[in-house]
């Protein structure tokens, strides 16, 4: 039996690794742009080469895993990344932006950072 399988999981998570790309790019090779986005002091630029290479780790995984089937066991670890990952992300960094002033681009980055774990939890409760 040759069941059509749904392509919104690989869209889904072939975009989180080129949003997750991204951020790791800029945090490598441009923190100093990245922390005056965040209005973050510059001595924070440590943190942002901790936070780099797990953002490009993520990235790579999600890119060379997006054409797996998610959800049952197989495809878990690589949803429980994510979900830990995004959660992990996007609320401390809203929540440290909601007391700063609330840049309008680093809103909308943390508000898209929350939306992938939740559709990453969606996944591996049926897999797909």
């Amino acid at each position: 039996m040759n069941q059509k399988r749904s392509r919104l999981p690989q869209l889904f998570v072939a975009s989180y690794g080129i949003f997750y790309g991204i951020l790791g790019l800029v945090a490598l090779f441009v923190p100093d742009l990245a922390l005056r986005g965040l209005g973050w002091p510059a001595e924070a630029e440590i943190v942002m080469s901790f936070v780099a290479p797990g953002l490009l780790a993520v990235a790579v995984m999600n890119w060379h895993g997006r054409t797996a089937i998610y959800g049952g066991i197989y495809g878990r670890p690589i949803l429980l990344a994510n979900l830990m990952m995004g959660a992990t992300a996007g609320y401390p960094l809203l929540a440290d932006q909601w007391q700063a002033g609330l840049p309008l681009g680093v809103v909308l980055g943390a508000v898209v950072l929350m939306q992938f774990p939740l559709g990453f939890y969606i996944m591996q409760k049926s897999p797909v």
